[in-house]
Formats: C-alpha cells, structure tokens, sequence
C-alpha cells in the first residue's frame, strides 16, 4: 500500500527572536517561499555521493503555496536484462534518479510527500531539511516527521517495563506560551542558555518498576512529538520479557492512504495534501485535549 507522510517544518535558530516578534515567522517563511527554487543542486551524502534538488516547482503565492518534486541523484551500477538475447547490458552508472512528489503549506508549516523504493520517508526528510537549509545562512529549520499519537501509545502498549526514554524535541514555532505548555518548568532557562534543541534521556534502575507513563512530563513528550517537534526512542522489556527498542519515527509515523496508481502525481499530492493536513490538524487538536486532561 501506499501512503502520505508529513513532515512538520520548524524554525529553529532564530525561535526566540520569533517569541519576541511573532511576526518574524511571516518574514521568515515569506523568505523560504521565495528562495526555494529549481537551480540549486546540493550533495547530501559524502560518502555515497548522492545529490538532491527540486524540480517541477509551482508556487501558489496567494495561498503560499509550493509543490513540485524532490529528486535523489546518485550513482550505482545497474543492468538491463535483454530477453531476446538473454543477456545483460550495463547501463550509464551517474545521475541515476528517484523522485517524489510533495506539497509545502508554508503558512501551516507542514511538508507532505509519498515514498518510493530506494527513497524512504526519514531520507525524504532528511533531504528536504538539507535543500531548505541551504537557502539561507542565517536560519536553521528542523523538519521532523509528524507522528501519530494514536500508533505511539499502541507501541507503548507493546512494553511490559520501559527503563530508557530518549528525546529530541525543538520548541515549536507558534508562540512562547505553546512553550510554556511543553516545558512549563524549563523556559527561562532553556532561553537562558540559548538552547534551540533539547535532547534528554530518562531511565531507571533493573530491578526498578520501569518509567512511569502516566507521569506528566512523559505525556508532554509524547504531545510534542505528535505535533512535530522532535523524535522518542523508549528501550524496555515486551510482555514476553524479551527487549524492546522503538522510535516513534520509524514505528508510528503520521501517514494517510493515496492510491498506488496517484502516488506519483503532483497534482494528486497536492489536492490530498491540502485535505490531509486539514484533517491532521483536527486530530492533533482533539488528541492535545485527551493529554492536557492527564496533566
């Protein structure tokens, strides 16, 4: 099957020049907007040579607006199988290509794509970040796959003891007080220290009774990773005593259904694109109600 993942866009060096300025976002992504072009190729990978770029680029500036495609180039050594000779031919090794679709909502902050074989999602993102980055000097985006907080709990669920959580979150674009909601005990002197991301781990003894999942801080981790804002790995023991490791990303990624046969169009991104957000928001905002009455 196939499907769409999102991925959630944040500003990160410059978010608490935003919290003092919130119309600095607007200047900021308005900057994105129109840098993002089909010119700039950028290597992504060293050590394996892979390139990545966009092409087919349209933008909608009333709406801001940006779709296209995201291309991987890179080099292997590949054959074509001729049946009438029964043979292989080798095929030209450089600027081999995947490509996939995406659909940008600049004023949501929100990047949807599909995958393809050889172009999985954590590499799409991982490209993405790199090409928007290179845009400028000055800003530092984060982009992090949106998960589904439903599937989180399910692979909670899975554990019979958690001993080890680790995160990454960033703090989100919108405004100080969405901080104070995430980190309310952490704000003076996370602005302070000039932190832009936070990575913390948590883990408690063998013999102990594991962490506590009904704990406050563990369910504003677990907010703030459904909303986009970093990554959880939790390390434990499943109901069989057997270990257990997950990460959000990998294990409960946000993703809606799109037929096999429209994975591959641009416009078809586009459309159901703009519907899936529109339905992730609501979801995210019913969820966010369900956790702030555990707090």
């Amino acid at each position: 099957m196939s499907y769409m993942y999102f991925g959630k866009v944040n500003i990160n060096s410059n978010i608490f020049e935003v919290y003092n300025n919130p119309s600095k976002i607007g200047e900021i992504l308005k900057y994105l907007f129109e840098a993002i072009d089909q010119e700039k190729r950028l290597k992504v990978d060293e050590k394996n040579n892979i390139w990545a770029k966009f092409i087919n680029i349209e933008k909608d500036y009333a709406k801001q607006y940006i779709s296209g495609r995201i291309v991987k180039i890179f080099e292997d050594d590949i054959e074509t199988y001729d049946a009438i000779t029964d043979n292989v031919s080798p095929l030209p090794n450089k600027d081999l290509a995947k490509s996939v679709p995406f659909f940008f909502d600049l004023r949501n902050e929100i990047v949807v794509f599909t995958t393809t074989n050889g172009f999985r999602s954590g590499k799409v993102v991982d490209y993405f970040n790199k090409l928007i980055n290179s845009y400028s000097k000055d800003i530092k985006f984060e982009v992090f796959l949106m998960q589904n907080i439903k599937e989180i709990k399910e692979q909670i669920n899975k554990f019979k003891k958690i001993s080890r959580v680790e995160y990454i979150l960033v703090p989100p674009n919108s405004n100080k007080d969405d901080f104070m909601d995430l980190f309310p005990h952490d704000y003076d002197e996370i602005t302070e220290i000039g932190a832009t991301k936070i990575e913390q781990s948590f883990s408690t003894s063998a013999k102990g009774n594991g962490v506590n999942i009904a704990s406050r801080l563990f369910n504003r981790v677990i907010k703030a990773v459904s909303m986009g804002y970093g990554i959880i790995k939790l390390s434990g023991k499943n109901k069989e005593n057997a270990k257990l490791d997950i990460t959000s990303e990998e294990t409960a990624p946000y993703k809606e259904y799109i037929p096999e046969t429209q994975k591959n169009s641009i416009t078809e991104i586009k459309e159901r694109g703009k519907a899936g957000i529109v339905t992730l928001l609501a979801n995210r905002e019913n969820n966010n109600r369900l956790i702030d009455r555990k707090k």
